[in-house]
């Protein structure tokens, strides 16, 4: 599904599940760049492996080893929060 949601005079096309922080306006002053990509990336990573995009800790014990914690750990750095 396909939605749109402007912020600011812009336009987002897509699953907001996916959307970074910075493109549905709630990371004031941090612009959109590679790293939107890299959490996107993450957060379809997660929705792949355990079928949603804020996976729990079940949610990861679905997931069979040994890439249980190799990915785990790969989606949860593309989705942490940018620090300055």
């Amino acid at each position: 599904a396909v939605t749109q949601h402007t912020q600011q005079g812009r336009s987002l096309a897509g699953s907001l599940g996916f959307a970074p922080p910075e493109q549905k306006g709630e990371a004031p002053g941090v612009k959109v760049g590679p790293h939107s990509d890299v959490y996107a990336f993450g957060r379809t990573c997660m929705t792949l492996l355990t079928g949603t995009t804020a996976p729990t800790d079940e949610d990861w014990d679905e997931v069979a080893e040994p890439w249980r914690g190799r990915w785990r750990k790969l989606c949860n750095a593309c989705v942490r929060p940018l620090v300055d």
